[in-house]
């Protein structure tokens, strides 16, 4: 049988030809599940429904409270609950309050920063009571520690243009 082609291939042009002549372009869209879509093109932009995460939420493990500026050493809050992913506090959070907040839990209405757990320490005003005051230890920076509500991503925002092979 002989070879097809010379012994050099076929020119890379006309091998290019071949393949486009081959080939049938897909007519219309889909709308699949997105666990069907892995190797697919998206055929239009992806555009955010929401904002993500779509609230404020603590950036670390602390406690967050309702002051604005940089509180001094040695100020105090008392303790009034506890906020984490999942089991938010539901309450609103007035000055002089503080809650225990764990990362990327959401913040109540009423914060406006959250101290790092290291320059705090829990403690009781009455003893043999569980720690229900909260006492600055240590010097607070600029920082409010807060993740904004559309950090990721605003409603609307495109998360994917169109023409794009989808991959893991």
């Amino acid at each position: 049988m002989a070879e097809p082609f010379p012994r050099e291939g076929l020119p890379l042009e006309e091998a290019r030809c071949r393949v486009l002549a081959a080939i049938t372009p897909l007519q219309g869209t889909e709308r699949l599940p997105l666990g069907l879509c892995l190797g697919r093109v998206s055929a239009e932009p992806v555009m955010a429904a929401e904002a993500v995460p779509g609230f404020r939420a603590s950036i670390m493990d602390g406690y967050a409270i309702a002051d604005a500026d940089a509180p001094s050493h040695g100020r105090r809050w008392r303790l009034v609950g506890r906020s984490a992913p999942g089991a938010p506090y539901a309450a609103v959070l007035a000055a002089g309050e503080a809650i225990r907040i764990l990362t990327g839990a959401p913040l109540p209405e009423g914060a406006r920063r959250v101290l790092p757990q290291e320059l705090v320490r829990p403690e009781s005003v009455r003893e043999a009571a569980a720690a229900d005051d909260l006492l600055l230890t240590g010097e607070v920076g600029p920082n409010p520690w807060i993740r904004a509500a559309e950090e990721e991503a605003a409603a609307g925002d495109e998360l994917l243009p169109s023409g794009v092979r989808l991959g893991p």
